[in-house]
């Protein structure tokens, strides 16, 4: 039998106000857990987070509506002069991965990528001249496969990937579910998992296989916004209208309310931790956590509509990370 709990986060003026929070004191819980919230001022340039990513030293980088920042557990740093590439004044940063060399891809709306190497910034932009550039410069998603090569999800184009010399565009044509990608995912085969806005599509180099809404049972929605994988090889998405998980030949939906925050509502994220708990972002309904059979819910004491969560991150202390429309909020157990 599945059991769901609600924990309350109770917020601090601090927070209303959104400005940058004492470390301490910012937020209190009902229960073990310390919550943190990182907003405007000292800290983040802008609260609109769109994206995390976590280094090997525990740096938290972060992609907000005004550029990249960089929390490294005491202090921050903007990352502002990689924006002198570009003829607007800010860019707004939705997607950061970062490959085994430590180098950070940048994903913007608009802007193209920007690889930095922690000297020296390269750029990577759409151009109409030249058939090997990147499909498009709206940027959704970025994931570097075990071959190093990067795979990006754009925002009306469809997927670019990088060999480190051309750019292979991949769309509709051949094969891809849909053109807007909100997320990818290599599985322990090599296969590449693209979660559209309509549909599922794997990809094993070859092959295209497609699930929608209307062609797979249990996939609650056919726009889909994030992808996690269990050690096992099972897959969680989250959809507009809820999660499902697929274990390889049959889908598992996640949609009522004792499953799920609310009935149908959507999920903007999923993440796997090292314990193997499945966590879940909501669009204004909270956060979730799936232990296998309990379900636990986090939302805001005085204000039950928990700002979106865009992205989900752990550091190897097992802090968990989210990317909210408020701010960047952290998480210790």
């Amino acid at each position: 039998m599945k059991n769901k709990t609600t924990k309350l986060i109770l917020l601090s003026l601090c927070i209303l106000a959104l400005f940058s929070c004492d470390k301490e004191n910012d937020l209190e819980i009902a229960g073990s857990e310390k919550w943190t919230i990182h907003t405007l001022g000292e800290t983040l340039m802008k609260n609109h987070v769109y994206t995390i990513a976590i280094d090997k030293d525990d740096n938290v980088w972060v992609g907000t509506s005004y550029g990249l920042d960089m929390y490294d557990g005491t202090k921050w740093t903007n990352y502002s002069s990689f924006l002198k590439n570009y003829p607007v004044a800010t860019i707004t940063v939705t997607a950061i991965t970062i490959d085994t060399e430590g180098n950070k891809w940048i994903g913007t709306f608009g802007g193209g990528i920007a690889k930095y190497d922690d000297e020296n910034w390269e750029y990577f932009n759409h151009d109409e001249n030249i058939s090997n550039s990147i499909a498009s410069d709206y940027i959704r998603t970025i994931t570097i496969d075990s071959m190093g090569q990067t795979w990006v999800g754009t925002g009306s184009n469809g997927v670019a990937m990088f060999d480190g010399i051309n750019w292979v565009n991949y769309t509709t044509d051949d094969g891809l579910a849909g053109n807007v990608v909100n997320e990818i995912l290599i599985d322990k085969q090599g296969n590449k998992w693209f979660g559209t806005g309509t549909g599922i599509s794997k990809f094993d180099d070859t092959t295209w296989t497609n699930y929608t809404y209307y062609n797979t049972d249990q996939l609650p929605a056919s726009g889909i916004t994030g992808i996690a994988a269990e050690d096992s090889g099972r897959l969680w998405f989250s959809t507009q209208k809820g999660l499902s998980l697929f274990d390889g030949n049959k889908w598992t939906a996640f949609t009522t309310e004792t499953e799920w925050l609310e009935a149908r509502s959507p999920a903007l994220s999923v993440a796997i931790d090292n314990a193997g708990n499945k966590w879940f972002g909501s669009n204004g309904w909270g956060i979730s956590k799936f232990d296998g059979s309990n379900w636990t819910t986090y939302k805001y004491i005085n204000d039950e509509r928990i700002p979106p969560v865009n992205k989900i991150a752990f550091d190897s202390k097992g802090t968990k990370w989210f990317a909210t429309n408020s701010g960047l909020i952290e998480m210790s157990e």
